[in-house]
């Protein structure tokens, strides 16, 4: 229907530049991804595209964020959809299945979306299942509520007899029964009718088929009890079919979408086995069949699921139940397939090349996600300590691990570095006990301790300095655990390494210390641990950046105005006796952070930013010197005297 609807406006309004019309399609599936800003990112793409003209504070601010190598802010991302939605005459903004929307992402969207309205000439569509919260939303909205016709029920169930068993066939009075029932307990619903036509087809007499119509489900509750019903189905099937569907039960469940061929291997792991026996595959018709209309195959993303989201949600919160080991089978899997033989010849070089050929279709998934599935218990920990010992396999996993980060990533490891990386407390100490160097550095010399830190395990940071980790490790680049800690944002580790007495003046290759880190990277809550536990507000790094101004060049106005108000007042502070001598004039025409004042620059000279003022590298921010400070004792940008 949707599709339907974004084809007319298109069609309607494709004869010039001065209609503006996005959309966006939600998934359960996609969750991670359509976070709110991730929607409006979105819209905003479309409306650019379809605008004649950018403006030049949209353009500005896109090649800051490029060059910083982040992603814009929601608040920038609110600001830009004012502007284009200015631009146009008429915006159109649809959304389907709104509903399968993480709910805080949902909320703040429609609020988004009406504040737009109340500006510009916004109409917004979407479709949603009935969920009180949302419909509250629309009350003051015209609304449509689409249900299939009896008929149409009826139409599908004819369509779909011949599934049921042949005695059906034969008797139509039967057949009739069957459609009444049924239609009767769907209330318009397509799925429930093929949910429930699914629960007939292992009847094997009259009586059976009709006591099974007479308990149908419905109401609230309909698809829980459906759902249920296909369990019971599955748990009465021979051995191997129900050992098979509720092992695609539970690693779609809790492992998220999988591809057929990533599925099919999960399925072939044999545990202890030390490779893959390729006539262990199962067919992926078998694979679906066996799970009682439970999963379907997505043709064009070839992606594996469960039939609906609210069998996706019922399994979230039943899975405990049904498949009790899930997490740890999971986990032993992935293990014994980045454990195979055939990886002990590859490089880390070369085991980027196979996995994108698709040799190892679960490759990626087990080296990425193997720890993410909790502890290993005691009766398979020697799976996951054999392979954590052979350096050339945990070298290969972690290559994929590591693919996606922001950093370089080693070329050589050790277990101890992915047990730590994925906070696997029991696993690290046993390694240890087998021998392991618990300060043992990967080729860019970071220690386990670093890994852990960086990650955020304040448990196993702990049990690592209780088992006699250098808590002040350096790598190549001279970051501490704590630096690493505080670069990304993990407060609370910073605040235990402190405590047990990290050293919080460090410095790196580069001479920031972990408080500019936390300032450079925004993350307020470590520069705020770091403060307390009396870092040094005023250190500089080779450059002569001091926290404060890293927090003003990366546009982390929060930070700077904690910094400020941390700061020594008195007149020699070099906070705030810095000053910008070149700063483009057309900078100072913006003041970015709240709360500060807008600089006038004087008439002559306009290129400078004015002695005695602070400046952001895009010359936003502007905070006065104390009134006794002079040119003669100003410091320029690397820390000298005028």
């Amino acid at each position: 229907m949707v599709s339907m609807i974004i084809d007319y406006l298109e069609r309607a309004f494709n004869h010039g530049g001065n209609t503006g019309i996005a959309y966006l399609y939600c998934s359960f599936r996609r969750r991670p991804s359509q976070t709110f800003r991730d929607l409006l990112a979105s819209v905003v793409r479309q409306l650019v595209q379809r605008s004649l003209e950018i403006p030049d504070s949209v353009r500005t601010a896109y090649s800051q964020s490029r060059n910083k190598k982040i992603q814009p802010s929601v608040g920038e991302l609110l600001q830009f959809l004012q502007v284009f939605s200015a631009q146009f005459s008429r915006v159109f903004i649809v959304v389907d299945a709104l509903d399968e929307c993480e709910s805080t992402a949902r909320e703040s969207f429609i609020a988004a979306i009406y504040d737009l309205q109340n500006q510009h000439n916004v109409n917004f569509l979407a479709t949603s299942r009935y969920i009180p919260d949302t419909i509250a939303a629309f009350e003051a909205c015209p609304t449509l509520e689409i249900r299939a016709t009896m008929e149409d029920v009826w139409r599908y169930l004819r369509s779909q007899l011949s599934r049921l068993p042949s005695f059906v066939s034969r008797n139509k009075e039967l057949q009739c029964e069957i459609i009444a029932e049924v239609s009767k307990a769907v209330g318009g619903m397509f799925l429930l009718a093929k949910l429930h036509l699914d629960s007939l087809v292992g009847k094997r007499s009259q009586k059976a088929v009709q006591m099974a119509l007479k308990s149908l489900p419905s109401g609230s509750n309909a698809y829980d009890s459906a759902y249920s019903t296909a369990m019971e189905r599955i748990e009465g099937q021979v051995s191997d079919q129900r050992d098979m569907a509720k092992q695609v039960l539970s690693w779609i469940t809790c492992a998220g979408p999988l591809t057929t061929r990533e599925l099919q291997h999960a399925l072939a792991v044999e545990t202890r086995q030390p490779y893959l026996d390729e006539p262990n595959i199962s067919d992926v018709e078998d694979i679906v069949s066996v799970c009682a209309g439970l999963v379907i195959v997505d043709e064009q993303s070839n992606i594996i699921r469960l039939v609906h989201y609210t069998a996706q949600e019922y399994f979230e919160r039943t899975w405990t139940s049904w498949f009790p080991c899930a997490q740890h089978n999971i986990a032993v899997t992935c293990i014994t397939y980045l454990s195979y033989d055939s990886f002990k010849d590859y490089s880390s070089h070369s085991i980027h090349e196979a996995v994108a050929l698709d040799k190892y279709p679960l490759y990626r998934y087990a080296a990425q996600n193997w720890g993410r599935h909790g502890q290993i218990d005691r009766q398979d920990l020697d799976i996951v300590l054999d392979f954590l010992e052979n350096k050339q396999k945990a070298t290969c996993a972690a290559q994929v691990l590591l693919e996606d980060k922001p950093w370089p990533v080693p070329e050589e490891i050790d277990g101890i570095h992915l047990a730590s990386y994925f906070g696997l407390d029991d696993t690290v100490y046993h390694l240890v006990a087998r021998g392991c160097d618990i300060n043992s550095p990967d080729s860019l010399g970071k220690s386990p301790l670093s890994w852990a830190a960086c990650e955020g395990h304040v448990s196993l940071v702990k049990l690592l300095l209780e088992l006699g980790a250098s808590r002040d490790s350096m790598d190549t680049n001279w970051h501490t655990p704590l630096s690493w800690a505080a670069k990304t944002g993990h407060h609370d580790v910073v605040e235990l390494l402190v405590n047990l007495g990290a050293d919080k003046q460090s410095r790196d290759k580069y001479g920031q210390s972990p408080l500019s880190l936390a300032a450079r990277y925004g993350q307020r809550a470590v520069v705020e641990c770091l403060l307390k536990a009396g870092a040094d507000i005023d250190s500089r790094d080779n450059n002569g950046q001091t926290p404060l101004l890293w927090a003003a060049n990366q546009d982390h106005p929060d930070i700077v105005k904690l910094l400020l108000e941390s700061g020594d007042e008195s007149e020699n502070n070099p906070v705030l006796s810095w000053s910008a001598t070149t700063v483009n004039k057309k900078d100072l025409d913006t003041v970015k952070f709240e709360g500060c004042e807008k600089y006038d620059p004087p008439t002559s000279n306009r290129d400078r930013a004015g002695d005695g003022c602070l400046i952001s590298k895009n010359g936003y921010l502007i905070v006065p010197l104390p009134e006794e400070s002079t040119d003669e004792a100003a410091v320029d940008w690397t820390g000298q005297t005028k």
